[in-house]
Order: structure tokens, then sequence, then C-alpha cells
């Protein structure tokens, strides 16, 4: 038997998810951002922001020692269609800023509101100079999605300790898959043998399968405190789609605000489902 989990509350959910991201290595730094100054907007920064359909920039100060804030590229159209120059104390410019040290579900909420901030260094937005520009484009970079592999692996690795102690026959666990699913990972498990690879079928699953598996199982559905299939399914369902998109590196992680917030939910339920995994683990079976 099991020793239930004790269920993390919808009001500790977010809390909890509060790994800390160190985003200096993912933005843009502001040397080599396209840049809009204070003052007359130039011509050749329009063309250059079209050209690479940017579609903001950082704003500096006329001797560009300082980073003011940021302006989409279509406020500083309307302002040189009409002549008129960009002042410090342009409505267009917005003053989003964020720390070098932040966590995930901080920097996801940015995400779900605005499409790029500005970067500070430090634990504070106050506490340093502006390091860059980070973009809702950023989220795809493969960096970002190492970090997210490394929060999908480790459940993966946990639920399948889970799985693997709770089944003394195998059998009992593979039966709980579809027929298609069984046949992949038995073809695998006997070219293993064949091999002389001294694996154990639980190594064969991934986590979209260990996710099936202790869905279809009551007992290991009840330990980790889901009274329920559907309460259960409401929690593991958003993570496949978003471990297959992190899987391929060329295919978009997010795209816009939806995406963004798809993700955020994705990754509280993770951690959710790693804190219950656990807890079982630490208790023993």
């Amino acid at each position: 038997m099991f020793t239930a989990a004790t269920k993390i509350s919808e009001e500790n959910q977010s809390s909890e998810f509060s790994y800390e991201l160190d985003i200096s290595g993912i933005l843009t730094e502001i040397p080599q951002c396209l840049n809009v100054n204070i003052g007359k907007i130039e011509i050749d920064i329009l063309n250059g922001l079209d050209y690479d359909e940017f579609d903001q920039a950082p704003v500096l100060t006329e001797d560009s020692q300082g980073v003011l804030g940021i302006i989409e590229t279509k406020d500083l159209h309307y302002l040189f269609k009409r002549k008129m120059k960009l002042s410090f104390k342009s409505s267009f410019i917005k003053k989003d800023f964020t720390s070098s040290k932040t966590s995930f579900n901080e920097i996801l909420r940015i995400f779900e509101n605005t499409k790029s901030v500005l970067v500070t260094q430090g634990t504070k937005e106050e506490d340093g100079i502006v390091l860059g520009l980070l973009t809702l484009a950023d989220l795809n970079k493969s960096s970002f999605r190492a970090i997210l592999y490394q929060l999908f692996a480790e459940l993966e690795v946990s639920l399948s300790k889970i799985v693997d102690q709770k089944f003394e026959d195998h059998w009992e666990w593979i039966n709980l898959l579809n027929q298609d699913q069984q046949m992949l990972l038995i073809g695998g498990w006997e070219i293993a043998k064949r091999n002389k690879v001294n694996l154990r079928p639980i190594n064969g699953a991934n986590l979209t399968q260990i996710l099936k598996i202790i869905g279809n199982s009551e007992e290991l559905r009840k330990a980790m405190n889901f009274n329920t299939k559907n309460k259960y399914e409401d929690s593991a369902n958003k993570i496949p789609d978003i471990r297959n998109k992190i899987m391929h590196p060329v295919r978009p992680l997010v795209l816009n605000s939806t995406d963004v917030s798809r993700l955020r939910k994705c990754l509280i339920s993770i951690t959710e489902l790693q804190k219950l995994a656990d807890q079982i683990l630490a208790a023993g079976v």
C-alpha cells in the first residue's frame, strides 16, 4: 500500500511554482538591440525595425547612456508620420521591467500580458542597470527549453519509480496502456533483451504513458490524492502536448499569450504532481 500524499491547495500552487530563473542567458543585450533614442525619429531605425519585423524597440536617452522603456514599432510610425519627436514623457513608452533573477511563474505571468520586457541586473528591478530586452520569441530558445526539459524529466523519473514499486508484476501496469502503446513498449524491451541490455520494462515508458498508467490505476490516483479520474486528468492532461513541443526544438513553444497561459498552467500541474510524488517516495511503499 502507498501512503497518500497531501494535496497542494490551489492557493499554494503558484507559490510552490517558484523556481528561480536566470533569464540573462536568453535575452538580447541592449548593445545588440535595434534601439531608438529620445528626440527625432530616424527613418533608418524605422526601416530596420520593419525589415527585421521587430514589434518593439528599447528607448534610450539622447546620449544612449540610459534605458527608459520600450516603444512599439507601430507607435514610432505614428509619431514619424506626424513629424513628432519622441519625448521623455511620451505615453507610448512602456515602463516594463523585471529582474534578471525571477521565478518561472512571474516571467510567464508577465508574458500573459505583454510581448516584451526589459531585464535589470540584480534581485530587484531597481538594483541594477538594464541588461537587455526579453521578448515572447525568446521563450522558444533552446536554452529556455532546456530548463523546462529538466522539470519534465524529474517528474518522469519520480512517477516511473512509483509505478515500478507499486506493481511487482510489470504486466499489471503494461495492461493499463492501450494495445498500440503496449506493442511499442514490449518491442523495445525485447530488443534490449536480445542485445543483452538489462533494462526494466518501465525504462521504455515515456512521461505521457506513465501519466496514463497512473490515471488508469485507482490505487495510484488515490495515493496521489486524486479522488476521481476527472480531477487527475484535469491536472495530468495539461502535460503531454507541452512535453511534445519541448522535445521537438524546431516546433514553436509559445506564439501568443494563450500559449504562455497554457504553459504556465502546465508547469503548475507539474509542480503539483512532483510534490505529491516526492511525498509518496519519501514515505516509502
